[in-house]
């Protein structure tokens, strides 16, 4: 199975910068029939904490600065840069999830990038609610490694050609606390938010 995203890769609005560091608000909008909700919101707020506290290239540091990244959970929607939700099939965008299915095409979400046409969907994450979701994962799509990417995407990252990156589209069975950026996910994210080096 993989994950997907919505072209085009691009970047966040300067109002959600402070010097290098991006800061961004996430609300669940609609949660999953299969998960239970305060187990899923705890997920999500650990997916978000990976990017913020893995981002940092020790090497790299050394001659340009890093990026940081600071997510708070929205009290609403409406003040949400982030909107994550369970859809199934046809629901509202032009992107429609193909269902439940097990081979390696089947779509488990989509993201839309920063500057999705300046529209209300900017850098929001849709999961297909279609498909069997668990963060202990077992047979299920595994939630924790799909958000990860997910996120990686909200950020303005496109996919990887690493396999042993984050952003590869096919996703991995692993364990949130198993669930390490590759430098690949690193330099990128660094080169959107700071801005291209010669390191």
């Amino acid at each position: 199975k993989k994950m997907s995203a919505l072209p085009h890769a691009s970047h966040w609005n300067p109002k959600h910068f402070i010097g290098h560091t991006l800061q961004l608000k996430w609300f669940i909008s609609k949660y999953s029939k299969d998960m239970e909700k305060n187990a899923t919101r705890r997920t999500i707020q650990k997916g978000f904490e990976i990017w913020a506290k893995q981002i940092d290239i020790s090497q790299f540091s050394l001659v340009h600065k890093c990026s940081t990244l600071e997510f708070e959970e929205a009290m609403d929607e409406s003040n949400a840069d982030i909107n994550i939700r369970w859809e199934d099939g046809a629901h509202g965008d032009p992107y429609h999830f193909d269902g439940e299915g097990d081979d390696n095409e089947n779509v488990l979400a989509h993201t839309f990038y920063p500057g999705y046409k300046h529209s209300p969907l900017n850098g929001d994450i849709h999961f297909d609610d279609a498909e069997k979701w668990s963060v202990e994962g077992a047979e299920h799509a595994f939630f924790p490694y799909v958000l990860v990417h997910e996120i990686g995407h909200a950020l303005g990252l496109q996919h990887s050609r690493s396999s042993l990156a984050i952003m590869n589209p096919h996703y991995k069975n692993l364990p949130m606390e198993s669930i390490r950026l590759h430098v690949d996910d690193k330099c990128g994210v660094n080169w959107n938010i700071a801005g291209p080096t010669n390191w």
